[in-house]
């Protein structure tokens, strides 16, 4: 009496429960085994099962159980691990994270911070520009040490030093050398975490000043607002 291959059974059997049973796979298992011993007591004993050959399948049957349960396990690991990363942005609305870029919120006379790093010694100096790309403001930095954070320090003002409207600015950066060579500028960015959700990968995201979103990778550091300080 040839055997049944057990891991196929398993298999088909499992899909076709699972949709009448809600998935309880622990039943479909059981039922599974029921089905099997019937089929020991049954057998023609003048042509029993070969007993390599059950064995065999028996190990197949139990590695399509582990892997079902292994698939659960992951499962449910990464269920705790997306509750886990959820409180832990819900704990970063209200403060500051600094990404790569160059934009500059104000609001409410309060602005988000502007700074850079340089890869080389280098003379600095910072363009504050409008939305529509009018030159506010310029800062003149002087020489800056290589890989050091440098603020911009942007005041909220224009060259009269009037306080300029609230909205979204941008800033640049230029840095030169002695002899006159550029210098490569690497600009960070500021913004109050005022939500977070996920991208269609199920990536964190946060939404700063209620507008732009970034990546969470894309975080270089997370810190308490300058007016909290």
């Amino acid at each position: 009496m040839a055997i049944v291959d057990m891991g196929a059974v398993y298999n088909t059997y499992n899909k076709s429960s699972t949709a009448t049973t809600n998935g309880n796979s622990t039943l479909d298992k059981d039922a599974f085994m029921k089905m099997f011993l019937a089929q020991l007591q049954n057998q023609d004993p003048l042509n029993p099962m070969d007993a390599t050959q059950m064995a065999s399948q028996l190990a197949q049957f139990s590695m399509v159980e582990q892997l079902t349960n292994l698939n659960s396990t992951a499962t449910n690991l990464v269920a705790k691990q997306t509750g886990a990363t959820n409180a832990q942005l819900l704990n970063l609305l209200g403060r500051e994270a600094v990404v790569k870029g160059n934009t500059v919120y104000l609001a409410d006379n309060k602005i988000t911070q502007a700074s850079f790093k340089v890869d080389k010694d280098a003379y600095c100096q910072a363009k504050i520009y409008s939305a529509d790309g009018t030159l506010v403001k310029t800062i003149t930095l002087g020489q800056q040490s290589a890989d050091q954070t440098v603020v911009v320090g942007w005041d909220g003002t224009d060259e009269s030093g009037s306080k300029v409207a609230d909205g979204t600015y941008t800033f640049k950066v230029a840095a030169e050398r002695a002899d006159g060579a550029t210098v490569t500028v690497t600009t960070y960015a500021g913004g109050l975490i005022t939500g977070f959700k996920t991208d269609d990968q199920g990536n964190p995201q946060l939404t700063l000043n209620h507008s732009t979103v970034v990546a969470y990778a894309d975080v270089v550091e997370v810190r308490t607002p300058r007016d909290q300080e």
